[in-house]
């Protein structure tokens, strides 16, 4: 059996694709190095991580700036320098034949060719489509695993068996029971609560958003992080938390709602977590229709336009609560399991696994 070497653009506490990744594989088996975005060289010295999970080690390499990754010489220089900090923390831990794993670093592509010169297998996850410099991404890797159903179709017409598709990944083992006690700062917001699992960004429709709550005045929203472009007395900022304490969240909103620009080529083909985050508690959930759910009709309820949203969520908060939609949302959440992951992961690499280690059948990509 080979070991993992994961690179992350984000933290540990993030648990993005990359984090769901890395437990994926250390529930193989492997011993995971898991590297975070790396941090300047000017910046306080950061102390080492200790074992983040079981068989999984935190590491955060340095680098001067991520500026000069703007200037191709500066960059591969630069490449180089983080890679070497990164084998050598790989070789402290005594890692057997590591298989390195990225997401879309688009600063970065040098690094995965440095790896790769170095001898590594190169493992592209391509989270989103589409994403920056990603024809570079795919030349250099290996392989390359793709989340987004359109997405893998068009990459594989072009590069053929290197490119396959895996599932979007969720911690269905800790998930906590509908009863659980309702967070402190949650209850002090009215029902009924319509939750967002992230922060006001460039990849929702703000002005959607508004004319729903402007309009409803009744319906409170929740998500993490200020927006300055939207301040409403029924939106409501929370702080970001732990896996364990957003699904105690979860449990205790009526609906989830995401409000994608539609209009926005790349987010019309994202691939949101936090979607099974919600069918993983059977919550309702309200979204424009994004690509990547057309496959859930049925238990998802659309609108394209501020007037359908809205009818949209008075239809979500009259969904009874014994409704079967709720079962059949937390059964396409299960298919989603990290564990899902690791067995996908496990017949499609060169990852030492054996056939009695596949604990679930291959994903077939089906609802």
């Amino acid at each position: 059996m080979r070991d993992a070497i994961v690179l992350s653009g984000w933290t540990w506490r993030a648990t993005n694709v990359p984090e769901r990744l890395a437990l994926a594989l250390a529930r193989l088996g492997l011993r995971v190095l898991y590297c975070e975005n790396p941090f300047s060289r000017f910046n306080p010295q950061q102390p080492p991580h200790n074992e983040l999970a079981n068989g999984i080690y935190g590491f955060r390499p340095k680098l001067f700036s991520h500026r000069l990754n703007r200037f191709a010489t500066l960059a591969r220089w630069q490449a180089a320098g983080i890679a070497e900090q990164i084998l050598t923390h790989a070789a402290a831990l005594s890692l057997q034949n590591p298989i390195l794993f990225y997401p879309c670093l688009a600063n970065l592509v040098p690094l995965a060719s440095v790896f790769k010169k170095q001898g590594l297998p190169v493992v592209y996850v391509c989270m989103d489509y589409p994403e920056l410099r990603l024809d570079e991404h795919v030349r250099v890797a290996d392989f390359v695993l793709v989340i987004p159903r359109a997405g893998y179709h068009r990459l594989k017409a072009r590069y053929g068996n290197r490119i396959h598709r895996i599932p979007q990944p969720v911690e269905v083992s800790t998930a906590l029971p509908t009863a659980s006690e309702e967070p402190e700062d949650l209850a002090r917001i009215p029902r009924p609560r319509l939750g967002y699992l992230g922060h006001p960004h460039q990849r929702l429709n703000l002005r959607l958003v508004r004319e729903i709550f402007v309009a409803n005045p009744d319906w409170h929203l929740v998500w993490f992080g200020a927006c300055r472009e939207l301040v409403l007395p029924n939106i409501h900022v929370l702080d970001w938390r732990p896996p364990d304490e957003l699904r105690r969240l979860v449990a205790h909103l009526d609906v989830g709602i995401m409000p994608y620009d539609c209009a926005d080529e790349r987010e019309f083909h994202a691939t949101p977590l936090k979607l099974f985050e919600y069918f993983l508690a059977g919550l309702p959930v309200v979204s424009t229709p994004i690509l990547h759910l057309w496959e859930h009709q049925g238990l998802i309820y659309f609108g394209d336009t501020a007037e359908e949203l809205s009818c949209a969520v008075t239809s979500a908060l009259r969904e009874p609560p014994d409704s079967p939609l709720r079962q059949l949302r937390q059964q396409v959440a299960a298919r989603h399991s990290i564990e899902h992951l690791a067995s996908v992961l496990a017949a499609i690499l060169p990852l030492g696994v054996s056939h009695a280690t596949l604990v679930e059948t291959h994903f077939t990509g089906s609802t």
